[in-house]
Order: structure tokens, then sequence, then C-alpha cells
């Protein structure tokens, strides 16, 4: 056999070589490595989804946190600066130091109504005085606060009404005098030793304070504030 021959039948063996047009991924890779792009994509959506949602959890419970600080602190400045003072009205003789009860000022749970001094009024520059008749109710769930810019005001004006409190299930409010807790308050003569809190808020569950109220004179409701101004600012027509 010559060489020529033996080179003719060593070609006819070889398998035909691609041509470079040819050349690239199959079926069945393109398909395998879709499905790891997708698998990779979905670990990574997964993790950021993860951190959004964590982050507005921790937003929430935060601002939940911080919205149950004001609230206490508004309840701390206006229990620690309650006076014994009446409001004018009818009766002025048997108007209540502080009132008391459940369903007050249609509370879905106790309410109470009170006097506070201590607001800052410099100069006299803003339209109230420096004693304001403030309250606290539970309405719809909500922890409301109350608030007039005089202490005496006519009984049909209506207040600045600020919710403290969301998801709040039950208010209560107790007195202390004469060495007991009672429920109820509407005496015209003393404020309670000492008052004490309880809300519960759904996922916290009841919190509790007390606090310790002042002693202090009855303020006739002429001499509360400064001499000429019985609001203790520029008031023209808050009488009740």
């Amino acid at each position: 056999m010559t060489v020529s021959q033996q080179y003719a039948r060593s070609s006819r063996r070889r398998p035909p070589q691609r041509r470079a047009s040819q050349l690239g991924f199959t079926l069945l890779e393109l398909l395998v490595a879709i499905a790891v792009f997708a698998l990779l994509s979905l670990g990574i959506y997964q993790v950021v989804d993860g951190v959004r949602r964590a982050d507005q959890t921790s937003a929430a419970l935060t601002e939940r946190m911080n919205s149950m600080q004001r609230a206490m602190q508004l309840l701390h400045n206006d229990f620690t600066q309650v006076v014994a003072r009446r409001q004018r009205s009818d009766e002025l003789s048997r108007t209540p130091l502080l009132s008391v009860g459940d369903g007050l000022l249609q509370s879905q749970g106790d309410g109470w109504l009170l006097i506070r001094t201590g607001v800052a009024n410099p100069q006299m520059q803003l339209p109230r005085g420096h004693l304001q008749r403030v309250a606290y109710r539970l309405l719809d769930g909500q922890l409301q606060r109350l608030s007039w810019p005089f202490a005496d005001m006519p009984a049909d004006s209506e207040p600045q009404i600020r919710t403290l409190l969301s998801e709040v299930e039950g208010l209560q409010l107790m007195v202390y005098h004469d060495g007991q807790w009672q429920r109820q308050w509407q005496n015209p003569d003393a404020l309670p030793n000492a008052v004490r809190l309880r809300l519960t808020v759904r996922g916290w569950g009841e919190l509790e304070r007390v606090w310790l109220l002042p002693a202090a004179p009855i303020l006739p409701s002429d001499n509360g504030a400064p001499e000429g101004d019985t609001n203790g600012g520029s008031e023209s027509g808050g009488s009740g």
C-alpha cells in the first residue's frame, strides 16, 4: 500500500471538524445557565427584601416607642403641674378641682379633666393663658389629649384634640386619698394625693405609672392667674 493510499484511508476515518461559525452553547447549557442565574437572583432578592422588612419593622417600633415616651412626658407634665383651681361656672362653689370617671368626655374607658399651670407664653404673644384646661380620654382605640387655650372656656367651646397613642385597649385612672385608691373623683374641695394610670396597649400589655400630685391651697377663679387676668393671659371672652 502506497503512502497516498494510507493517507486517504486515515482521512476517511477522521471525524469532520466544525466550522468556526458553528461553535457555541447548546440548548441544555443555556437552560442550565438561566436556571443558575434565576436561583442567584431569587436568593439576592430574598436577602434584600428581608433587610427592607426588618428596617420597616424597626422604624415602626422606634416611632411607637417615641410616641409612648411623648405621651408619658405630657402626662407627667400635666399631673405634676396640676393646680387646685375651680373653673368659673354657674355653680362655682361645687366645681370639681379634678374630674375623674368612667365615660367622662365620651371616653371608652376612664377620662379625666384638670387645670394645669406652667404653660409658657413669652410676652403674651400667643392667644392663651398661663393656666390651661386639659383632659384625656380613650376613643376608638386612641389615647387623646384635649386642651383649651384658657382655664375658663364656654361649655360648648371646641378643644384642640391630639392623638398620643394608637392601639390602646384599656385606660384606667385611679386616685389615692385618705389611704385608699378610688375609681371616681369629683371632690370640689381637694385634690387627691396621687394618681395611678393603667394603660393597656396591644403588643405591650398593661403599663402602670404613679404620680404624686402637688399639695397646694385652692386658688379661687379670680386669683388663679396674675392680677387683672384670670387666665394668665390677655383673654377677652374666655369666661364660662
